[in-house]
């Protein structure tokens, strides 16, 4: 039952415009984003089938502009301690421990974390909160699939790294600094 509930959610935000799910999904499921949310807290003894489905739910509310806020603010992505940080730390450390762990829990998370990224107000945010060790982390990993995860490491590091302030401070040393 666990399972369907994140699916059905996941299917009817995901094909359903913005003004209609906020009037009628999250008008009758005010609480449907913490709820979902509530499933990703690591150690819980949630499956990974469970955990991915979950994530995508929740990814597919972010992409409705009026609940991005309220979906980083579910998953703690600005603090070190929240859901979302601690369950890609679990992910990180189980892949690199070689356990196993579902594929679909890893894309759907580097999906989730790759858009919250990219939102401007929030980029900053997830970065704060300690995203770049842990996506330095991924290319130790020996997993089957450790190019596709490495790459999407790689592919949410350029990015994130230009927005960190030492970065611009250190570019604009060297380029004044060159002999």
């Amino acid at each position: 039952m666990v399972r369907f509930r994140p699916s059905s959610a996941l299917t009817s935000v995901y094909y359903t415009p913005d003004d209609t799910s906020q009037s009628s999904i999250f008008l009758y499921e005010t609480s449907l984003i913490t709820d979902i949310a509530a499933l990703l807290v690591p150690g819980r003894g949630v499956t990974d089938t469970v955990t991915s489905a979950a994530i995508y739910a929740v990814d597919a509310c972010a992409h409705h502009r009026s609940k991005l806020s309220e979906v980083v603010a579910a998953i703690g992505a600005n603090v070190n301690h929240g859901i979302l940080i601690g369950l890609f730390r679990d992910t990180v450390r189980r892949l690199t421990a070689n356990e196993d762990v579902l594929y679909e829990v890893v894309d759907a998370l580097m999906g989730l974390i790759a858009y919250v990224a990219t939102s401007p107000p929030h980029s900053n945010q997830i970065i704060g909160a300690g995203i770049i060790p842990l996506l330095l982390d991924i290319p130790k990993t020996t997993v089957e699939k450790r190019v596709n995860v490495s790459c999407q490491s790689g592919n949410m590091l350029t990015p994130s790294m230009s927005r960190v302030p030492w970065v611009s401070l250190m570019q604009s040393f060297t380029a004044h600094h060159k002999d």
